[in-house]
């Protein structure tokens, strides 16, 4: 059997984050399934500007490598969960 991949999004790029430190206890606590690797995907460490591309995302059509790499990357996946955080 093939195991899955799912990606942990860690969603805020702000120095302070505690989204980063959520990511990680998740991640700890999914560890326990055998069927499942979790990865951690940092956006801080993306480097994706928004709106960056001339092109629709869903053609593939990309003019930058970075943007390549995200996706590829994600295209590796399974599944994501997002860790976003709240603000007020």
């Amino acid at each position: 059997m093939i195991m899955k991949k799912v990606g942990i999004i860690v969603g805020s790029v702000r120095p302070n984050r505690r989204s980063m430190q959520v990511a990680n206890w998740l991640k700890v606590q999914l560890k326990k399934s055998t069927k499942v690797q979790f990865d951690i995907i940092d956006l801080k460490e993306v480097n994706l500007p928004m709106m960056d591309e001339p092109k629709i995302p869903y053609l593939g059509l990309y003019v930058h490598e970075k943007t390549r790499k995200w996706s590829e990357l994600v295209q590796s996946y399974d599944g994501f969960i997002f860790v976003f955080p709240q603000y007020n």
